[in-house]
């Protein structure tokens, strides 16, 4: 998990953080699951 660095390991907790956010806020796992998509492709674009 941390071959590549601490960015990369990071950003997979961080995309998880945020699907947690989506989950308790939206009650909706599509929005969820969207959430986390778009939120770890943004992080690893960083």
């Amino acid at each position: 998990m941390f071959d590549g660095g601490i960015w990369p390991a990071a950003a997979v907790l961080v995309a998880a953080a945020c699907v947690v956010g989506v989950a308790v806020k939206t009650k909706s796992l599509l929005w969820s699951a969207v959430g986390g998509v778009v939120a770890y492709a943004v992080l690893l674009a960083i």
